[in-house]
């Protein structure tokens, strides 16, 4: 009897150290740059450590990290210093399962909404973030701003997950790929970096919200003859919600809706109005 005991006890132990490894394992480790490189390669990294899927990441001022591969991390913070942090993707996607946000100074640093132009770079159309997993907040207002322009990105949480964005927001090709993506700032651009050019893309079963009033969903603030990016799509079965109480404002050349696009804000809403503008715009009947 006193043999079997023995025998649980040391099972018991066991599994409690294995446990604690386990549950220290999957911790998230914080991977900060130190110098120039290649994201996979170890010489890029304080400690020599390549980040994995879990890791918060930092690039730091005047590093440029750049994906050979498509690469996983949890946060990614870039350094906003005027001799800036940047991450070039390439053709290579990048999966985000946190947030992105900008700082100044040494990691962790302080948080700013002062985003450099090219502290994010990728090839039009192919390497871009994509963030994934459950609802979250992916930018957090002081933490992010309506820069860079010369990158994708695609929103892919799990279906019937959240995606927040609190500040303003620029990208060159837009797609909400799944699940719902919600903005509570009135500043939202698809820019590709000349009139005529950038995209928004809702996909099917996904919904692109936004709760601000006076939502302006266009290249640059200020309306003119260069302010409209290229195509907004709305594909078959998937939602461009307006709930806020204000009409928003869209520029793009070409509107593609086949799924649907919904006021639900209180009070009256302006579907479409005449404004001046260089040239009409293409709009593809559909569903409204």
């Amino acid at each position: 009897m006193k043999r079997v005991r023995f025998i649980l006890a040391v099972g018991v132990c066991m599994a409690v150290i294995i446990s604690t490894f386990l549950y220290h394992g999957t911790q998230a480790a914080t991977i900060v740059s130190a110098a120039s490189g290649n994201w996979n390669s170890t010489s890029t990294w304080v400690g020599g450590v390549v980040p994995g899927a879990g890791d918060d990441v930092f690039i730091q001022s005047g590093h440029t990290v750049t994906l050979t591969q498509n690469e996983a991390c949890n946060d990614l913070n870039i350094n906003q210093d005027a001799t800036f942090g940047v991450a070039s993707l390439g053709v290579n996607t990048l999966q985000v399962s946190g947030k992105l946000r900008g700082y100044t100074g040494s990691a962790p640093g302080t948080s700013t909404n002062t985003v450099q132009n090219g502290s994010l770079l990728s090839t039009s159309g192919s390497g871009k973030i994509k963030f994934i997993g459950s609802t979250r907040t992916i930018l957090t207002s002081g933490e992010w701003g309506n820069n860079p322009q010369a990158w994708d990105v695609e929103f892919a949480p799990t279906a019937g997950q959240t995606l927040t964005i609190q500040t303003g927001f620029k990208a060159r090709n837009v797609t909400v790929s799944s699940g719902t993506v919600t903005s509570s700032n009135t500043d939202f651009r698809p820019d590709g970096a000349a009139a005529g050019a950038g995209t928004l893309t809702i996909k099917t079963g996904a919904t692109l919200q936004f709760s601000a009033g006076s939502v302006a969903i266009k290249r640059i603030a200020t309306a003119g003859a260069t302010s409209h990016f290229g195509t907004l799509t709305v594909e078959s079965g998937a939602t461009l919600d307006f709930s806020g109480t204000s009409s928003p404002t869209i520029g793009a050349s070409t509107f593609v809706f086949t799924g649907t696009v919904s006021y639900s804000g209180a009070g009256a809403q302006t579907l479409a109005s005449k404004v001046v503008i260089q040239a009409a715009p293409t709009l593809l009947p559909t569903q409204i």
